[in-house]
């Protein structure tokens, strides 16, 4: 069985989000259910940040440390020791040394059963139905996020779970999946076809199949 306390709402500004699956729930192998999610990352430079994520961290420390059913009795620091304790704040060039976007950052694993609130930055709501909507919400863009800190007690493990609030895309930032879009791959034939007619031979239509 599962305890857990109601928790602690904090909003994050411009980071970069990845692994986002947020207009459309995801399911890992494994899981029960599909799951809306992304990561988040915070550059190790921005310290404000990090310090608010930690601050509510703390704060939900001490909300399950008020619960007897969750953390009351428990020694905390034997749990961590023994490997049962979650902290939903990791260390990107520890946990992820092979991925170049982690590098130098902290990142969070948020998750929802229920569907983000997800809006540009005129109050326009987006969804999978949006037009473009892949285009507007993806890996690699800037948010704001609002993210929920909850303390759990399952199956003989303790820690914070964090979890996905409200989005508001910033729309800038590097796509980091998908690979390079066609016109940056084959940018040098671009050009050269540019200058040299000659690079088209072949693609004119064909009058015979008209």
């Amino acid at each position: 069985m599962s305890n857990q306390v109601k928790g602690v709402r904090v909003l994050l500004k411009n980071v970069r989000i990845s692994y986002a699956n947020l207009l459309e729930p995801y399911q890992f192998e494994g899981e029960a259910e599909a799951k809306y999610r992304c990561d988040v990352l915070i550059s190790k430079e921005d310290t404000a940040t990090i310090t608010k994520v930690k601050d509510a961290i703390k704060q939900a420390i001490t909300e399950g440390m008020n619960d007897n059913s969750v953390f009351g009795g428990k020694d905390l620091k034997a749990l961590q020791k023994a490997g049962k304790w979650h902290n939903p704040l990791k260390d990107g060039d520890v946990t992820k040394s092979d991925d170049p976007a982690y590098r130098n950052c902290y990142y969070l694993s948020l998750r929802s059963e229920k569907a983000p609130a997800i809006v540009d930055i005129k109050k326009q709501f987006i969804t999978k139905d949006t037009p473009d909507a892949e285009n507007l919400v993806y890996s690699g863009e800037y948010v704001h996020i609002s993210c929920i800190f909850k303390a759990f007690n399952a199956m003989g493990n303790c820690g914070i779970s964090s979890f996905l609030g409200n989005v508001v895309v910033l729309e800038k930032g590097d796509r980091l999946a998908g690979g390079p879009s066609v016109l940056d791959e084959f940018s040098d034939v671009f050009d050269e076809a540019a200058n040299d007619t000659s690079a088209l031979k072949g693609l004119e239509p064909d009058d015979d199949l008209l």
